[in-house]
């Protein structure tokens, strides 16, 4: 049998908003509001209404780069 590899390789790539909410600790608004905006990466589930699919891995790439460039910005000016 498999062991997980490390905690993010175990998190399924693709959660509806509501699982990813809860997998990242961001709250569903903030992650509606980011679909509305096209800032969140994922997509709409033909068939299924208005269901999106968020992609969590890249997501949490995205906010370690967004967290990376404040801290840098920060340190700049000190």
């Amino acid at each position: 049998m498999r062991e997980h590899q490390t905690t993010e390789r175990s998190l399924k790539t693709y959660m509806s908003i509501r699982q990813a909410a809860q997998a990242t600790g961001l709250g569903e608004s903030y992650i509606r509001k980011g679909v509305k905006q096209n800032l969140i990466p994922g997509f709409y589930v033909a068939g299924q209404g208005r269901k999106f699919m968020v992609n969590v891995p890249l997501l949490l790439d995205q906010l370690e780069k967004q967290s990376k460039g404040n801290i840098s910005g920060n340190n700049a000016g000190k």
